[in-house]
């Protein structure tokens, strides 16, 4: 029997840790939840404040969060390498934007960026610095919007953008007070359960490998996405990231949306 060290815990205290930074690897996918989903997590979020606003507790289990811990050296958080739960993640992280941008008390908006989209222990120069680094076809207009940047026009037809634009406009007509009352009441109460995974230790716990199980009962993987994970499979995240960044995305920007059609041709 395999054991696996798994720990219930609150999704934001995880996120509220300036002792970790989050990793997306590059076997990942890109970020792609659709508005739909995004409009029952905001539902989710309303239910559960409005329950505990009424006077009957209520929480919300947002499933499981399985990584592995990277240690980064003095004076710097550890990298916790995400194989489930990456786009759950983000999506928490585009409402927090969101509810940043439509706050008006500077001290609230300071909290919620201090607390849960940046990390205090690492200085602006670093990857650290953001709490949560994205894949890298995700990454610049993620980077742009979490720091309160405009986001250019070529970038705004990504999924990170138009969520965070649709949280906007979801949270736009509501007065400050239930602004502060989404959060407080509602998404504070959304529980996850953390799994560690030890692969240096107990080699049955492939980060890749899980997460190819783990995603065989949802949206199939593509041949590129199998392609690339065996290609990367057992590599460093430093190794991963270099060989992604120098070789893959080159092949995903020349032929964007074609590259499972181009390797099959390419094999047969």
């Amino acid at each position: 029997m395999v054991e696996v060290k798994a720990n219930p815990s609150n999704l934001l205290e995880a996120l509220s840790n300036n002792d970790v930074t989050f990793f997306i690897p590059p076997y990942q996918r890109n970020y792609e939840w659709t508005e739909g989903t995004c409009r029952v997590f905001f539902s989710d979020i309303k239910a559960v404040a409005d329950s505990n606003l009424q006077g009957t507790y209520a929480e919300h289990f947002f499933g499981s969060i399985v990584y592995v811990v990277e240690e980064s050296g003095f004076g710097l958080p550890d990298r916790y390498v995400l194989t489930d739960g990456q786009q759950r993640i983000t999506t928490s992280m585009l409402f927090l934007m969101a509810l940043r941008d439509c706050l008006t008390d500077e001290d609230y908006k300071s909290t919620v960026q201090k607390r849960y989209l940046e990390n205090e222990r690492a200085t602006e120069d670093t990857e650290y610095k953001i709490k949560l680094k994205q894949v890298e076809t995700d990454w610049e207009a993620y980077k742009l919007l979490a720091l309160s940047k405009e986001v250019p026009q070529e970038l705004r037809n990504s999924s990170v953008f138009l969520n965070y634009q649709l949280f906007r406009r979801l949270l736009e007509p509501m007065d400050q007070l239930s602004l502060k009352q989404l959060l407080e009441k509602g998404l504070m109460k959304f529980s996850i359960i953390s799994i560690q995974l030890e692969p240096d230790r107990n080699p049955w716990e492939n980060p890749q490998e899980i997460f190819e199980s783990m995603n065989s009962l949802g949206k199939p993987l593509s041949l590129a996405d199998l392609v690339r994970n065996y290609l990367l499979m057992g590599k460093s995240s430093s190794d991963q990231t270099k060989l992604y960044n120098d070789f893959w995305l080159a092949l995903e920007k020349r032929l964007p949306g074609r590259l499972s059609e181009f390797i099959r041709d390419w094999m047969q």
